[in-house]
C-alpha cells in the first residue's frame, strides 16, 4: 500500500512539473521556430504600451535616474516622460519606434554603462537557448529578433566626425595635429570653444540621448571621450561652426564638414594576443591582459601565465598587472588566476550594494538560476540583507531607503598553486578600465592586495546581481538593464566614480597614457610604468617554497 503511495504521489508530482513545463514553454515561446518568428508590425497602440511598460520597468528596477541627474548633471528621465510619449504617439514606423527607445536607453546608460539595446552577439541554440529565456525569464522570440532590432537601431550610422583629431585633456579638448580647412589651418594644441554657438561643455550635454559620455570625477562634469563630435544633436545642418582658440590665445571660428562613421581615439594599441608577459628587468615582471575572458578561453593564459612565473625562478619583487582598456567579461579570470594564485593566506572581501526592493524580491529565483548557470564565470559569494543602522555609508540623500533593500556580499578568497612570487603587485588601471576589470580594481584596492596606479576607472562593478536582461512585451525588443547600485568603500557611487587609484597620474584626461607596443624597450618608455620602477625600489628576500605543496 505505502509503496502504491509513494507511485501516485511521484505521478502526480510528474504530472504538476509536466504541466508547469509546458505553462512556462508557451509563455516563453520555448516551443517556437525561429523560421516562424516574423518582426511585428507594431501598431501605435502597441508601441504606446512598451512604453509604458519601460517606463514602470524603470521605476521598479533601475536605480540611477536620480544620480543621473543629482551626481551628473542631466536630465531627469522621470521629467522627460511627456515628451518620450509625445514621440512615441508621433511614430509610423518600427525604424522610428526603436529610434526613440534607443535614445531613452542611452540616457539610463549615462548612470551605468551596463544598459543597452541587447546585440545580436554570440549565436545561440537549443538547451542554451532556452536557458537563458529560463533564467531571465523573457521570451525565446526576443533572442531571435535582436538581430532585427538592432539592425533597425543602427548605432554605428548615427557617429559621426569631423576628421579633427582631438583629445581630452584638463577638461578641454585639445587639437593634436593640425587640420586645413575652407577657414585656415587649425594649429595643434588649440582648444576647442564652442560649436554652433553653444559653449562645448554645454553641447556635449546635448549628445546624452545620442551617445554615453564619460564623467571626469576630478572636474565633476561629462565629457565626450576625446572629441565633442562624436555623435549629432543637430542632424538637419551639413556643418558644425566650431569656435577655438590657439595655442597663442587667438580666437577663430571654422566650419566643419560633418562626417559619417566613429573616430576612434588616437594612441590607442593593444597587443593581438590577449595575454602579453614580458621580463622589465630580473626583478620586475608584466603582464598585460586585454579582457577577462570566458572558461573555455581561460586555460591558455593561465598557462602561459604560470610559465611566465616559473621561468622567473621567484626571483621578481615586483609585479605589474596591465589592465588598462580591459573592458571585463568573466570575474573569475582574475579571481582565479590571480587573486588565488597570488595571495599567500585566505582574505575575505565585503562589498555593499543596493537594488529596489521590486527587483530583489521577483529576481530571487532566478537570480540563483543565473549563478548556476553562470558559475565558472562569476563567483557570487555570501549575500546577506542588512538594515540601515548596519549599512556603513551615507545614504544618498535624494533616495528613498524604504524603496531599497540593503546588501552585503562576502567573498573568501583561498590560496591555490601559488606563484613563485614574494613582492609588491601593481595594477595600472585607466578610464578604459570597467566591469569585470572594475571588479578587479574595487577589490584589488579595498583589500590592499594591490597598488593601483593610473586614472579613475569608468566603474560598473557587481557585487551581487549581473545586469539583468529584460523584453518589452509587444515588440520583444530585449534590454540589458543594471539593477544594482555599488558603493566603494569610501561611500561614493562606484557606477558614477569608478575606482580612484592610489597614485593618479592623468586624472582628467582621454586617452590616458598608453604603450606604443609592447615589447621590453617600448614597455620601458611608457611613463606609469616608469613612475612606478622609479618610485618604488625592489625589497631584498628570496621566495621560499609554501610548505605541504
Amino acid at each position: 500500500m505505502r509503496k502504491k503511495i509513494i507511485w501516485f504521489l511521484s505521478g502526480v508530482l510528474g504530472l504538476v512539473a509536466m504541466i508547469l513545463f509546458i505553462l512556462t514553454a508557451v509563455r516563453l515561446d520555448l516551443l517556437v521556430a525561429a523560421a516562424s518568428v516574423d518582426p511585428p508590425a507594431l501598431t501605435r497602440q502597441e508601441m504606446l504600451e512598451d512604453f509604458g511598460y519601460f517606463y514602470r520597468l524603470v521605476r521598479d528596477y533601475y536605480p540611477f535616474v536620480e544620480a543621473i541627474e543629482k551626481e551628473k548633471s542631466l536630465d531627469d528621465f522621470y521629467d522627460l516622460e511627456d515628451h518620450y510619449r509625445g514621440r512615441i504617439e508621433n511614430c509610423r514606423t518600427n525604424r522610428e519606434f526603436i529610434g526613440v527607445i534607443g535614445e531613452m536607453v542611452q540616457r539610463l546608460e549615462q548612470g551605468t554603462a551596463h544598459c543597452d539595446v541587447l546585440p545580436p552577439g554570440r549565436e545561440m541554440r537549443g538547451l542554451s537557448l532556452w536557458s537563458e529565456s529560463v533564467v531571465y525569464n523573457v521570451g525565446k522570440k526576443g533572442f531571435f529578433l535582436r538581430g532585427y532590432w538592432w539592425d533597425l537601431l543602427d548605432l554605428k550610422g548615427r557617429r559621426t566626425h569631423a576628421r579633427l583629431e582631438t583629445v581630452y585633456r584638463g577638461g578641454k579638448y585639445v587639437v593634436i595635429s593640425p587640420m586645413k580647412t575652407p577657414d585656415g589651418t587649425i594649429a595643434a594644441g588649440s582648444a576647442i570653444e564652442g560649436i554652433d554657438r553653444i559653449p562645448v561643455d554645454a553641447h556635449v550635454q546635448t549628445l546624452q540621448d545620442r551617445i554615453w559620455l564619460r564623467f571626469d570625477v576630478t572636474l565633476g562634469k561629462v565629457y565626450c571621450h576625446h572629441s565633442p563630435f562624436l555623435a549629432d544633436s543637430s542632424p538637419n545642418r551639413r556643418v558644425w561652426e566650431a569656435e577655438l582658440t590657439d595655442p597663442q590665445g587667438k580666437a577663430s571660428t571654422v566650419t566643419l564638414q560633418k562626417r559619417a562613421g566613429y573616430q576612434p581615439p588616437p594612441g590607442v594599441e593593444y597587443p593581438e594576443e590577449n595575454v602579453t608577459c614580458v621580463e622589465l628587468d630580473d626583478r620586475t615582471g608584466y603582464i598585460r591582459i586585454n579582457a577577462f575572458t570566458m572558461r573555455k578561453e581561460r586555460p591558455p593564459d593561465e598557462k602561459k601565465i604560470e610559465q611566465f612565473f616559473n621561468r622567473s625562478g621567484g626571483r621578481y619583487r615586483r609585479l605589474i598587472i596591465d589592465i588598462r582598456g580591459n573592458l571585463g567579461g568573466a570575474p573569475r579570470y582574475w579571481q582565479e588566476i590571480f587573486m588565488e594564485r597570488l595571495l599567500t593566506e585566505p582574505r575575505s572581501h565585503a562589498q555593499y550594494s543596493m537594488v529596489k526592493k521590486k527587483a530583489y524580491d521577483q529576481l530571487g529565483f532566478y537570480n540563483r538560476l543565473l549563478a548556476l548557470k553562470y558559475r565558472h564565470a562569476i563567483r557570487y559569494g555570501r549575500q546577506e540583507t542588512v538594515t540601515r543602522s548596519e549599512w556603513p555609508h551615507p545614504f544618498p540623500s535624494y533616495l528613498d531607503p524604504k524603496d531599497y533593500r540593503l546588501l552585503k556580499n562576502t567573498r573568501i578568497y583561498r590560496p591555490r598553486k601559488p606563484f613563485p612570487f614574494e613582492g609588491e603587485i601593481f595594477l595600472l588601471v585607466d578610464h578604459d578600465t570597467f566591469s569585470a576589470a572594475e571588479d578587479f580594481a574595487k577589490t584589488a584596492r579595498e583589500m590592499d592586495f594591490a597598488t593601483l596606479v593610473g586614472a579613475s576607472t569608468i566603474g560598473g562593478a557587481a557585487v551581487s546581481f549581473a545586469p539583468w536582461v529584460f523584453e518589452l512585451p509587444r515588440s520583444h525588443i530585449l534590454l540589458g538593464i543594471e539593477i544594482e547600485m555599488a558603493f566603494n568603500e569610501d561611500g561614493s557611487i562606484n557606477e558614477v566614480y569608478g575606482t580612484t587609484p592610489d597614485y593618479r597620474m592623468q586624472p582628467s584626461a582621454y586617452p590616458t597614457e598608453m604603450p606604443r607596443a609592447h615589447d621590453r624597450e617600448a614597455l620601458l618608455k611608457d611613463a606609469w610604468i616608469g613612475f612606478i620602477l622609479d618610485e618604488f625600489p625592489v625589497k631584498s628576500g628570496q621566495w621560499k617554497e609554501p610548505e605541504g605543496n
